[in-house]
């Protein structure tokens, strides 16, 4: 069993998942990790399939016993050591701003943001005990784009891409590295566990009602597959050092070009033409 040590959250599926193996197949000793046990027939599955193995863990990000008892009882296992951690639990809901309750907006931020940063402030003494480490946070595209009935999601992978960047700095001196992955679309279960805000007389429910179908089907259609992300991760947490942005699918790669050299008021333009919201809300 190799000595280099990884713990990954959200396993269940996606990119979770696509790490897991991915790093296992490159010699890590992985621990993932889930919310719920019982949902770990796919990862199982996968890895068994591989040829492959790892520990699998119950860790819920938004409860912080349930993180500190997971991390305790890896670093019991591997006598203090953690390499490299994976931040890919997340969850996608969504609805307009005006829509949405005050309970998704913290639930959205409590799993995608203050999870996150949660379980890196348990890792970080381990990391600095051996000054060498690497912090990954799976963010989105939508850091890039202004997407519309996504604002809640977009604010929480931007806070956690903002933390990231400070910590970076932070850290440098200890030889930890920190590193964002921005995937764009891919086929994971994010959204198709979503809920969707949607309130009778408010006057965006005909959008939701009209597009949200066809955007579910256009994702269904051009999503890529999620191993290029788990590979792309895999192959990150290999390297001496990295970028700290770091961009998954091409449509990742433009949007992040287009969010330097478009100005805002022309992506709103052509979001809101793009999406219909020009018609179903005029």
């Amino acid at each position: 069993m190799s000595d280099k040590v990884l713990v990954v959250t959200g396993c269940s599926s996606g990119f979770g998942l696509e790490t897991v193996v991915a790093a296992a197949r490159r010699g890590w000793r992985v621990f993932a990790t889930m919310r719920n046990l019982e949902r770990g027939e796919a990862l199982e599955r996968a890895l068994g399939e591989a040829g492959l193995r790892a520990e699998v863990l119950e860790l819920d990000v938004t409860d912080g016993g349930s993180v500190r008892s997971a991390l305790a009882e890896i670093a019991d296992r591997t006598q203090g050591r953690i390499d490299a951690v994976v931040l890919n639990a997340g969850i996608g809901d969504a609805g307009f701003f005006e829509d949405v309750p005050d309970e998704t907006v913290r639930r959205v931020f409590e799993t995608n943001f203050f999870g996150a940063i949660d379980v890196a402030r348990v890792v970080l003494p381990h990391m600095r005990a051996r000054r060498a480490g690497r912090i990954v946070a799976v963010s989105s595209i939508g850091v890039f784009v202004p997407y519309p009935a996504l604002s809640i999601y977009v604010a929480s992978k931007r806070a956690l891409e903002g933390w990231a960047e400070s910590l970076a700095v932070e850290v440098a001196s200890f030889g930890i590295d920190i590193t964002l992955v921005e995937p764009g679309g891919y086929a994971t279960r994010i959204w198709e566990k979503a809920s969707v805000t949607r309130n009778e007389g408010s006057p965006y429910t005909r959008f939701v009602d009209t597009m949200e179908p066809r955007m579910r089907e256009r994702i269904d259609r051009t999503a890529r597959d999620p191993r290029e992300v788990g590979e792309r991760i895999a192959k990150l947490l290999d390297k001496g050092s990295s970028r700290l942005r770091n961009p998954v699918g091409p449509d990742a790669h433009t949007m992040q070009v287009a969010s330097h050299i478009v100005p805002f008021r022309a992506r709103v333009g052509l979001l809101t033409r793009v999406t219909g919201l020009n018609k179903v809300l005029s």
